[in-house]
Protein backbone atom coordinates (compact mmCIF):
# COMPACT_ATOMS: atom_id res chain seq x y z
CA UNK A 1 0.00 0.00 0.00
CA UNK A 2 2.81 2.42 0.91
CA UNK A 3 4.58 1.80 -2.40
CA UNK A 4 1.38 2.53 -4.34
CA UNK A 5 0.80 5.72 -2.39
CA UNK A 6 4.40 6.82 -2.91
CA UNK A 7 4.15 6.17 -6.66
CA UNK A 8 0.94 8.21 -6.98
CA UNK A 9 2.32 10.91 -4.68
CA UNK A 10 5.49 11.18 -6.76
CA UNK A 11 3.52 11.64 -9.99
CA UNK A 12 1.16 14.05 -8.25
CA UNK A 13 4.02 16.05 -6.80
CA UNK A 14 5.64 16.36 -10.21
CA UNK A 15 2.70 18.33 -11.59
CA UNK A 16 1.20 19.75 -8.40
CA UNK A 17 3.74 22.57 -8.25
CA UNK A 18 2.87 23.61 -11.78
CA UNK A 19 -0.84 23.36 -11.04
CA UNK A 20 -0.47 25.54 -7.95
CA UNK A 21 1.58 28.05 -9.93
CA UNK A 22 -1.09 28.26 -12.63
CA UNK A 23 -3.86 28.60 -10.06
CA UNK A 24 -1.93 31.28 -8.15
CA UNK A 25 -1.37 33.29 -11.32
CA UNK A 26 -5.08 33.01 -12.15
CA UNK A 27 -5.98 34.18 -8.66
CA UNK A 28 -3.75 37.24 -9.06
CA UNK A 29 -5.34 37.91 -12.44
CA UNK A 30 -8.81 37.69 -10.91
CA UNK A 31 -7.89 40.21 -8.19
CA UNK A 32 -6.45 42.63 -10.75
CA UNK A 33 -9.52 42.33 -12.99
CA UNK A 34 -11.77 43.26 -10.06
CA UNK A 35 -9.48 46.09 -8.92
CA UNK A 36 -8.89 47.57 -12.37
CA UNK A 37 -12.22 46.90 -14.08
CA UNK A 38 -14.66 46.53 -11.18
CA UNK A 39 -16.81 43.73 -9.78
CA UNK A 40 -19.60 44.39 -12.31
CA UNK A 41 -17.25 43.85 -15.28
CA UNK A 42 -15.96 40.67 -13.65
CA UNK A 43 -19.55 39.48 -13.16
CA UNK A 44 -20.30 40.15 -16.85
CA UNK A 45 -17.17 38.22 -17.79
CA UNK A 46 -18.14 35.23 -15.64
CA UNK A 47 -21.68 35.10 -17.02
CA UNK A 48 -20.46 35.30 -20.63
CA UNK A 49 -17.74 32.74 -19.90
CA UNK A 50 -20.48 30.40 -18.71
CA UNK A 51 -22.35 30.94 -22.00
CA UNK A 52 -19.21 30.26 -24.02
CA UNK A 53 -18.56 27.13 -21.97
CA UNK A 54 -21.95 25.81 -23.06
CA UNK A 55 -21.02 26.46 -26.70
CA UNK A 56 -17.81 24.50 -26.11
CA UNK A 57 -19.96 21.39 -25.75
CA UNK A 58 -19.27 21.07 -29.49
CA UNK A 59 -15.77 19.94 -28.51
CA UNK A 60 -17.35 16.89 -26.94
CA UNK A 61 -19.15 15.61 -30.05
CA UNK A 62 -16.24 13.18 -30.00
CA UNK A 63 -16.00 12.64 -26.21
CA UNK A 64 -12.63 13.45 -24.65
CA UNK A 65 -12.94 10.62 -22.13
CA UNK A 66 -13.24 8.24 -25.08
CA UNK A 67 -10.57 9.83 -27.29
CA UNK A 68 -7.84 9.96 -24.66
CA UNK A 69 -7.92 6.15 -24.44
CA UNK A 70 -8.64 5.57 -28.13
CA UNK A 71 -5.53 7.56 -29.08
CA UNK A 72 -3.49 5.05 -27.09
CA UNK A 73 -5.16 2.10 -28.85
CA UNK A 74 -5.41 3.27 -32.46
CA UNK A 75 -2.98 5.60 -34.26
CA UNK A 76 -5.63 6.41 -36.88
CA UNK A 77 -7.82 8.05 -34.25
CA UNK A 78 -5.59 11.12 -34.32
CA UNK A 79 -6.94 12.00 -37.76
CA UNK A 80 -10.50 11.81 -36.45
CA UNK A 81 -9.61 14.10 -33.54
CA UNK A 82 -7.87 16.64 -35.80
CA UNK A 83 -10.73 16.79 -38.30
CA UNK A 84 -13.36 17.12 -35.60
CA UNK A 85 -11.56 19.93 -33.75
CA UNK A 86 -10.92 21.92 -36.94
CA UNK A 87 -14.63 21.87 -37.83
CA UNK A 88 -15.58 22.81 -34.28
CA UNK A 89 -13.22 25.81 -34.31
CA UNK A 90 -15.00 27.18 -37.39
CA UNK A 91 -18.45 26.48 -35.93
CA UNK A 92 -17.56 28.21 -32.67
CA UNK A 93 -16.51 31.43 -34.40
CA UNK A 94 -19.70 31.44 -36.49
CA UNK A 95 -21.85 30.64 -33.45
CA UNK A 96 -20.37 33.39 -31.26
CA UNK A 97 -20.87 36.14 -33.84
CA UNK A 98 -24.33 34.84 -34.76
CA UNK A 99 -25.48 34.89 -31.13
CA UNK A 100 -23.93 38.33 -30.56
CA UNK A 101 -25.90 39.70 -33.50
CA UNK A 102 -29.15 39.14 -31.59
CA UNK A 103 -27.81 41.24 -28.73
CA UNK A 104 -29.62 39.32 -26.00
CA UNK A 105 -27.32 36.36 -25.31
CA UNK A 106 -24.12 37.88 -23.97
CA UNK A 107 -24.08 40.13 -20.94
CA UNK A 108 -21.33 42.38 -22.38
CA UNK A 109 -20.07 41.13 -25.75
CA UNK A 110 -16.46 41.46 -26.89
CA UNK A 111 -15.16 40.29 -30.31
CA UNK A 112 -12.30 38.61 -28.44
CA UNK A 113 -14.79 35.98 -27.26
CA UNK A 114 -14.77 34.42 -30.75
CA UNK A 115 -10.97 34.05 -30.74
CA UNK A 116 -11.05 32.55 -27.26
CA UNK A 117 -13.73 30.04 -28.26
CA UNK A 118 -11.80 28.94 -31.37
CA UNK A 119 -8.56 28.65 -29.38
CA UNK A 120 -10.19 26.08 -27.12
CA UNK A 121 -10.36 23.64 -30.05
CA UNK A 122 -6.59 23.66 -30.57
CA UNK A 123 -6.04 23.58 -26.83
CA UNK A 124 -8.22 20.47 -26.58
CA UNK A 125 -5.94 18.82 -29.16
CA UNK A 126 -2.83 19.50 -27.07
CA UNK A 127 -4.62 18.39 -23.91
CA UNK A 128 -5.70 15.06 -25.40
CA UNK A 129 -2.32 14.26 -26.92
CA UNK A 130 -0.34 15.09 -23.81
CA UNK A 131 -2.67 13.17 -21.49
CA UNK A 132 -2.71 10.16 -23.82
CA UNK A 133 1.10 10.16 -23.79
CA UNK A 134 1.26 10.52 -20.00
CA UNK A 135 3.11 13.84 -20.30
CA UNK A 136 1.18 15.60 -17.54
CA UNK A 137 4.18 17.78 -16.70
CA UNK A 138 4.01 19.39 -20.15
CA UNK A 139 0.21 19.49 -19.93
CA UNK A 140 0.43 21.61 -16.77
CA UNK A 141 3.42 23.61 -18.02
CA UNK A 142 1.27 24.85 -20.90
CA UNK A 143 -1.38 25.94 -18.39
CA UNK A 144 1.25 27.88 -16.44
CA UNK A 145 2.45 29.57 -19.63
CA UNK A 146 -1.08 30.63 -20.55
CA UNK A 147 -1.71 32.00 -17.05
CA UNK A 148 1.56 33.96 -17.00
CA UNK A 149 1.12 35.41 -20.48
CA UNK A 150 -2.49 36.35 -19.69
CA UNK A 151 -1.39 38.21 -16.56
CA UNK A 152 1.29 40.01 -18.58
CA UNK A 153 -1.13 41.07 -21.32
CA UNK A 154 -3.68 42.18 -18.74
CA UNK A 155 -1.11 44.33 -16.94
CA UNK A 156 0.17 45.93 -20.14
CA UNK A 157 -3.36 46.68 -21.31
CA UNK A 158 -4.35 48.20 -17.98
CA UNK A 159 -1.24 50.40 -17.94
CA UNK A 160 -2.21 51.59 -21.41
CA UNK A 161 -5.63 52.59 -20.08
CA UNK A 162 -7.80 49.80 -21.54
CA UNK A 163 -9.70 48.85 -18.38
CA UNK A 164 -12.86 47.31 -19.79
CA UNK A 165 -14.38 44.00 -20.89
CA UNK A 166 -12.25 43.93 -24.06
CA UNK A 167 -9.12 43.89 -21.89
CA UNK A 168 -10.40 40.93 -19.87
CA UNK A 169 -11.34 38.84 -22.90
CA UNK A 170 -8.47 40.04 -25.09
CA UNK A 171 -5.77 39.17 -22.56
CA UNK A 172 -7.27 35.69 -22.11
CA UNK A 173 -7.72 34.91 -25.82
CA UNK A 174 -4.32 36.28 -26.86
CA UNK A 175 -2.58 34.37 -24.06
CA UNK A 176 -4.11 31.03 -25.09
CA UNK A 177 -3.27 31.53 -28.77
CA UNK A 178 0.29 32.83 -28.35
CA UNK A 179 1.22 30.17 -25.76
CA UNK A 180 -0.01 27.38 -28.04
CA UNK A 181 1.91 28.78 -31.01
CA UNK A 182 5.14 28.84 -29.01
CA UNK A 183 4.57 25.30 -27.72
CA UNK A 184 3.77 24.00 -31.22
CA UNK A 185 7.00 25.50 -32.59
CA UNK A 186 9.15 24.09 -29.78
CA UNK A 187 7.50 20.73 -29.03
CA UNK A 188 4.85 20.06 -31.68
CA UNK A 189 6.91 17.44 -33.53
CA UNK A 190 7.26 15.31 -30.39
CA UNK A 191 3.51 14.65 -30.18
CA UNK A 192 3.67 11.12 -31.55
CA UNK A 193 1.89 8.19 -29.91
CA UNK A 194 3.27 4.70 -30.46
CA UNK A 195 -0.12 3.01 -30.84
CA UNK A 196 -1.22 0.03 -32.95
CA UNK A 197 -3.49 0.33 -35.98
CA UNK A 198 -6.92 -1.04 -35.13
CA UNK A 199 -9.47 -2.45 -37.50
CA UNK A 200 -11.61 0.23 -39.13
CA UNK A 201 -15.01 0.65 -37.49
CA UNK A 202 -18.18 1.76 -39.23
CA UNK A 203 -19.45 5.22 -38.36
CA UNK A 204 -22.48 3.88 -36.48
CA UNK A 205 -20.34 1.50 -34.47
CA UNK A 206 -18.12 4.38 -33.38
CA UNK A 207 -21.07 6.66 -32.62
CA UNK A 208 -22.72 3.95 -30.54
CA UNK A 209 -19.69 3.96 -28.25
CA UNK A 210 -20.09 7.73 -27.82
CA UNK A 211 -23.78 7.79 -26.95
CA UNK A 212 -23.55 6.93 -23.22
CA UNK A 213 -21.07 9.78 -22.71
CA UNK A 214 -23.19 12.55 -24.23
CA UNK A 215 -25.66 13.10 -21.35
CA UNK A 216 -22.84 13.39 -18.83
CA UNK A 217 -20.89 15.79 -21.04
CA UNK A 218 -23.87 18.12 -21.41
CA UNK A 219 -24.95 17.86 -17.77
CA UNK A 220 -21.43 18.51 -16.44
CA UNK A 221 -21.01 21.58 -18.62
CA UNK A 222 -24.30 22.96 -17.30
CA UNK A 223 -23.28 22.10 -13.74
CA UNK A 224 -19.89 23.80 -14.04
CA UNK A 225 -21.58 27.05 -15.06
CA UNK A 226 -24.69 26.86 -12.91
CA UNK A 227 -23.48 29.04 -10.03
CA UNK A 228 -22.96 32.26 -12.06
CA UNK A 229 -26.10 31.64 -14.11
CA UNK A 230 -28.37 30.99 -11.11
CA UNK A 231 -26.55 33.62 -9.07
CA UNK A 232 -27.33 36.30 -11.66
CA UNK A 233 -31.01 35.29 -11.42
CA UNK A 234 -31.38 34.85 -7.64
CA UNK A 235 -29.10 37.61 -6.33
CA UNK A 236 -30.02 40.28 -8.85
CA UNK A 237 -26.93 42.41 -8.11
CA UNK A 238 -23.86 42.21 -10.35
CA UNK A 239 -21.63 43.50 -7.55
CA UNK A 240 -22.85 40.82 -5.12
CA UNK A 241 -22.46 38.12 -7.75
CA UNK A 242 -18.97 39.36 -8.59
CA UNK A 243 -17.88 39.14 -4.95
CA UNK A 244 -19.44 35.68 -4.60
CA UNK A 245 -17.57 34.44 -7.66
CA UNK A 246 -14.38 36.03 -6.34
CA UNK A 247 -14.73 34.11 -3.08
CA UNK A 248 -15.61 30.96 -5.04
CA UNK A 249 -12.24 31.15 -6.80
CA UNK A 250 -10.74 29.76 -3.60
CA UNK A 251 -12.80 26.59 -4.02
CA UNK A 252 -11.77 26.40 -7.68
CA UNK A 253 -8.12 26.71 -6.62
CA UNK A 254 -8.38 23.89 -4.06
CA UNK A 255 -10.52 21.49 -6.09
CA UNK A 256 -8.21 21.98 -9.07
CA UNK A 257 -5.41 20.33 -7.09
CA UNK A 258 -7.66 17.39 -6.20
CA UNK A 259 -8.52 16.83 -9.86
CA UNK A 260 -4.88 16.24 -10.70
CA UNK A 261 -5.49 12.76 -9.30
CA UNK A 262 -8.21 12.31 -11.90
CA UNK A 263 -5.84 13.42 -14.66
CA UNK A 264 -3.44 10.68 -13.60
CA UNK A 265 -6.14 8.12 -14.38
CA UNK A 266 -6.17 9.12 -18.04
CA UNK A 267 -2.90 7.27 -18.56
CA UNK A 268 -3.38 3.50 -18.47
CA UNK A 269 -0.27 2.78 -16.39
CA UNK A 270 -1.74 4.58 -13.39
CA UNK A 271 -5.34 3.34 -13.61
CA UNK A 272 -6.58 2.11 -10.26
CA UNK A 273 -3.69 3.53 -8.23
CA UNK A 274 -5.74 6.32 -6.69
CA UNK A 275 -8.43 3.80 -5.70
CA UNK A 276 -5.85 2.08 -3.50
CA UNK A 277 -5.36 5.10 -1.25
CA UNK A 278 -6.65 4.54 2.32
CA UNK A 279 -9.67 6.48 3.59
CA UNK A 280 -7.60 8.47 6.09
CA UNK A 281 -5.50 9.82 3.23
CA UNK A 282 -8.61 10.96 1.38
CA UNK A 283 -9.88 12.74 4.51
CA UNK A 284 -6.49 14.39 4.99
CA UNK A 285 -6.46 15.60 1.38
CA UNK A 286 -9.97 17.03 1.71
CA UNK A 287 -9.10 18.77 4.98
CA UNK A 288 -5.96 20.35 3.55
CA UNK A 289 -7.92 21.36 0.44
CA UNK A 290 -10.53 23.14 2.59
CA UNK A 291 -7.85 25.11 4.41
CA UNK A 292 -6.31 26.01 1.04
CA UNK A 293 -9.71 27.14 -0.24
CA UNK A 294 -10.28 29.41 2.78
CA UNK A 295 -6.80 30.92 2.52
CA UNK A 296 -7.12 31.54 -1.22
CA UNK A 297 -10.57 33.12 -0.87
CA UNK A 298 -9.50 35.38 2.01
CA UNK A 299 -6.41 36.55 0.13
CA UNK A 300 -8.52 37.34 -2.93
CA UNK A 301 -11.02 39.34 -0.89
CA UNK A 302 -8.31 41.22 0.99
CA UNK A 303 -6.50 42.15 -2.21
CA UNK A 304 -9.67 43.17 -4.04
CA UNK A 305 -10.52 46.86 -4.10
CA UNK A 306 -14.15 46.26 -3.13
CA UNK A 307 -15.37 47.63 0.24
CA UNK A 308 -17.51 44.57 1.03
CA UNK A 309 -15.59 41.51 2.22
CA UNK A 310 -17.86 38.43 2.51
CA UNK A 311 -15.48 36.33 4.63
CA UNK A 312 -18.29 34.26 6.14
CA UNK A 313 -19.47 33.31 2.65
CA UNK A 314 -15.90 32.29 1.75
CA UNK A 315 -15.71 29.97 4.77
CA UNK A 316 -19.12 28.50 3.95
CA UNK A 317 -18.05 27.96 0.33
CA UNK A 318 -14.94 26.09 1.46
CA UNK A 319 -17.08 23.18 2.69
CA UNK A 320 -17.85 22.42 -0.96
CA UNK A 321 -14.36 20.92 -1.17
CA UNK A 322 -15.35 17.85 0.87
CA UNK A 323 -18.10 16.42 -1.38
CA UNK A 324 -16.13 17.55 -4.46
CA UNK A 325 -13.04 15.60 -3.39
CA UNK A 326 -14.92 12.38 -2.59
CA UNK A 327 -17.06 12.66 -5.72
CA UNK A 328 -13.92 13.06 -7.87
CA UNK A 329 -12.69 9.63 -6.80
CA UNK A 330 -16.08 8.01 -7.47
CA UNK A 331 -16.26 9.70 -10.88
CA UNK A 332 -12.78 8.46 -11.75
CA UNK A 333 -13.82 4.92 -10.82
CA UNK A 334 -16.92 5.10 -13.04
CA UNK A 335 -15.05 6.46 -16.09
CA UNK A 336 -12.16 4.04 -15.66
CA UNK A 337 -14.64 1.15 -15.73
CA UNK A 338 -16.47 2.66 -18.75
CA UNK A 339 -19.65 3.14 -16.72
CA UNK A 340 -20.78 6.70 -17.56
CA UNK A 341 -24.33 5.88 -16.41
CA UNK A 342 -23.34 6.47 -12.77
CA UNK A 343 -21.92 9.87 -13.65
CA UNK A 344 -24.99 10.82 -15.66
CA UNK A 345 -27.39 9.90 -12.85
CA UNK A 346 -25.41 11.81 -10.22
CA UNK A 347 -25.17 14.92 -12.39
CA UNK A 348 -28.88 14.84 -13.17
CA UNK A 349 -29.69 14.57 -9.46
CA UNK A 350 -27.43 17.57 -8.78
CA UNK A 351 -29.00 19.77 -11.44
CA UNK A 352 -32.63 18.92 -10.65
CA UNK A 353 -32.08 19.58 -6.95
CA UNK A 354 -30.02 22.77 -7.44
CA UNK A 355 -32.49 24.38 -9.85
CA UNK A 356 -35.55 23.37 -7.79
CA UNK A 357 -33.98 24.51 -4.51
CA UNK A 358 -32.77 27.79 -6.03
CA UNK A 359 -36.28 28.43 -7.33
CA UNK A 360 -37.63 27.73 -3.85
CA UNK A 361 -35.13 30.15 -2.31
CA UNK A 362 -36.14 32.82 -4.82
CA UNK A 363 -39.86 32.28 -4.24
CA UNK A 364 -39.35 32.46 -0.48
CA UNK A 365 -37.61 35.81 -0.83
CA UNK A 366 -34.34 34.46 0.61
CA UNK A 367 -32.25 36.23 -2.02
CA UNK A 368 -28.87 36.18 -0.27
CA UNK A 369 -25.53 34.49 -0.83
CA UNK A 370 -25.80 32.20 2.19
CA UNK A 371 -29.03 30.60 1.03
CA UNK A 372 -27.55 30.17 -2.44
CA UNK A 373 -24.36 28.56 -1.09
CA UNK A 374 -26.45 26.20 1.05
CA UNK A 375 -28.31 25.08 -2.07
CA UNK A 376 -25.10 24.24 -3.92
CA UNK A 377 -23.51 22.57 -0.90
CA UNK A 378 -26.53 20.28 -0.51
CA UNK A 379 -26.47 19.56 -4.26
CA UNK A 380 -22.81 18.50 -4.10
CA UNK A 381 -23.50 16.16 -1.18
CA UNK A 382 -26.47 14.65 -3.02
CA UNK A 383 -24.36 14.11 -6.14
CA UNK A 384 -21.72 12.21 -4.17
CA UNK A 385 -24.30 10.07 -2.36
CA UNK A 386 -25.96 9.08 -5.66
CA UNK A 387 -22.59 8.07 -7.12
CA UNK A 388 -21.69 6.11 -4.00
CA UNK A 389 -25.07 4.40 -3.92
CA UNK A 390 -24.75 3.24 -7.55
CA UNK A 391 -21.23 1.83 -7.16
CA UNK A 392 -21.25 -1.87 -8.15
CA UNK A 393 -20.65 -4.34 -5.35
CA UNK A 394 -17.25 -6.01 -5.48
CA UNK A 395 -17.59 -9.78 -5.45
Amino acid sequence: MNSIFKEVAAKFGGVSGLSISSAALNLVTTVLVVRWCGASVYADFMVDLAIVSLLLLLLEVVPSNFSVFRLQDDRQWRTVVEGHLFLVAVLLVVSVFSLAKFGVIFSDFSPWIALYAASQASKRYFDLMLQAMGRLHEFMALEVAISFVRLSYLSLGALAGYRNIDLVWGSLAAAVVSSQIIYAIKRGRTLQIDAPTSARMEAWEVARKFLPYYPGIALKRVKDNLLPLIGSWVLGSKETLGLLMLAYRGVVFASGQIRIFEALLYHRETLGKIEAMPAKTRFAVAGVAQVAAICASVVLLVLSDEPAKPYAAAIMLSFLVWPISFYSIERANALASFNPGRVNSALLAYLVFAVAAAWGVWRAGMENVYALIAVFLAAEVLQYLVMKRMRPEVA
